[in-house]
């Protein structure tokens, strides 16, 4: 008898780690909170939560609709992928692949399309009727250009500036915008130049919004927009 409980003792040992090695999410852990824009122009919301260990790679809590779910990561052949219970999520890059039951959809992260981008300057639209629009001479040498790894580069007619830039999208097509602070060359281009001007007013972007292959670059205090035509 004393034997036969050995063994049932060993043969739990196993379930028992297994169910222990689960860690529970670090509420401390980096986090990152990206809203998608899936098929049927449903939203989903995931909070990507490193535990920061290879043996607890991390967690995604999913909001789809009035579901949530917080699931594990698992291995995969490539990206990111999170499952538990016959929910999963598949990150690649902008995209995601949402999973529950037969339910499966395909979504893009909103504001995705703006990682490396290029586009080049339309107008200023002023909300000073004094100002209205202002239109560069030449449209060619004013671009901006945002880089995938967080850095945007701009051509300033004459000048060139560089600096961090960021999005946040709580639409489809629209969100909270930074750009700067810059660092600046100091060269004089000739006028009329909107070189200065551009370079100042960065630091006061605030939102954007994209329309018909255009991205709208909206000032704080309704102090005007930059019109970008994609390039």
């Amino acid at each position: 008898m004393i034997r036969l409980a050995a063994v049932l003792l060993v043969v739990a040992a196993p379930s028992l780690r297994a169910q222990q090695a689960r860690p529970a999410p670090d509420p401390a852990s980096p986090t990152k909170i990206v809203t998608f824009v899936c098929d049927d122009r449903s939203t989903l919301t995931v909070e990507f939560k490193a535990n920061g260990s290879a043996s607890a790679p991390g967690y995604a809590r999913v909001v789809h609709g009035t579901g949530a779910w917080m699931l594990p990561q698992v291995r995969a052949a490539s990206g990111a992928r999170y499952a538990a219970d016959g929910v999963s999520v598949w990150n690649k890059g902008n995209d995601i692949l949402f999973e529950r039951g037969a339910e499966r959809l395909n979504c893009t992260a909103a504001g995705g399309e703006l990682v490396g981008s290029n586009w080049r300057l339309v107008e200023f639209q002023s909300s000073d009727d004094k100002t209205g629009i202002v239109k560069p001479d030449d449209p060619s040498r004013y671009t901006l250009s945002l880089g995938p790894d967080g850095r945007a580069a701009m051509r300033l007619n004459c000048n060139r500036a560089t600096g961090p830039w960021s999005s946040h999208a709580n639409g489809a097509d629209s969100g909270s915008f930074t750009l700067g602070p810059l660092a600046v060359t100091k060269a004089l281009c000739p006028p009329p130049s909107l070189d200065q001007q551009i370079a100042k007013d960065t630091e006061y972007i605030r939102s954007y919004v994209l329309r018909d292959g255009r991205l709208y670059l909206n000032l704080m205090a309704d102090g005007g927009t930059y019109i970008w035509a994609r390039q």
